[in-house]
């Protein structure tokens, strides 16, 4: 019974966007269940997503093809349609299409899954590094998820008026109280599958770590001093290069090799101080 079902799931998402509004873009193909008014926004807010990732990592290139993006008109269509249960958008690298349902958040959900949708057609070798860490991949994605559109431009890494990034800090703020909190040194080491068994913690600290190289002395300018080993990493992970040969090429800046006991303080001396404010809550007056 349950190879049919999960059967069913896989034709009906085989057949996901059939008779839904649909829209082209410069990099994009959106669907919308629900009809022409969300794929009008989200044709202009996955554009403006697309030209930040791009300015972020340098990418000048053309896609091979267009990305594709379907958005369900409620959580019960996007289960309904073979979407993971405990999830709130994901990305099927096979089909390239990201998917996701309408929400108060639909934008923070998409920006996350859309930074890897972005990286897998934009450079293909890096997620084809098998040496990939996790808390690179996910913390970068999730950067990208704490954003915000504010007079027709989209603003990445905010900390105000962003439910994820509020989650995020206040769960390494927990993991400071509590000493859960571990070394960035476990962390640049740490295996996927023990990231997975961990993931409640690990993603905010993955983000809160790509957060601090992005932006530290500041909170969301994205110039911060260690900005560039991000730069570094994308690149010495798209060359195919093993884990600790990225590392040791990546944590440079400005030709000097990087402490890691020294990030590690900084890091989480940033973390002490650092303050994001919850958006209004749908029950508040």
């Amino acid at each position: 019974m349950e190879f049919w079902l999960l059967l069913a799931a896989f034709l009906q998402e085989d057949r996901l966007g059939e008779g839904w509004a649909k829209a082209e873009t410069e990099h994009y193909f959106i669907h919308g269940e629900s009809g022409k008014k969300i794929v009008d926004e989200y044709r202009v807010n996955i554009e403006l997503l697309f030209r930040e990732y791009a300015k972020a990592f340098q990418f000048k290139g053309k896609l091979e093809k267009k990305a594709k993006v379907f958005i369900h008109k409620s959580r019960e269509s996007y289960v309904r349609a073979g979407a993971p249960g405990s999830s709130v958008a994901y990305y099927d690298s096979e089909a390239k299409r990201l998917v996701s349902y309408e929400d108060r958040e639909l934008l923070q959900f998409m920006a996350h899954e859309a930074t890897h949708q972005f990286f897998d057609l934009a450079f293909p070798s890096f997620y084809s590094n098998p040496d990939l860490p996790m808390w690179f991949s996910e913390g970068i994605a999730e950067c990208f998820c704490n954003c915000e559109i504010r007079g027709g431009a989209i603003y990445i890494n905010v900390l105000v008026n962003c439910e994820n990034a509020w989650r995020n800090v206040e769960a390494c703020k927990d993991a400071l109280q509590t000493k859960e909190i571990i070394a960035i040194r476990e962390m640049l080491q740490m295996s996927e599958e023990t990231f997975g068994k961990r993931s409640d913690l690990m993603y905010p600290l993955s983000w809160s770590f790509c957060h601090f190289l992005w932006n530290y002395p500041g909170t969301s300018e994205g110039k911060g001093k260690y900005r560039e080993a991000i730069i570094r990493l994308v690149e010495a992970f798209k060359e195919g290069k093993k884990r600790d040969e990225a590392y040791t090429y990546g944590f440079v800046v400005a030709k000097k090799e990087l402490n890691l006991d020294q990030l590690d303080a900084e890091w989480r001396q940033y973390l002490k101080g650092l303050k994001a404010k919850r958006p209004p809550q749908p029950n508040d007056k």
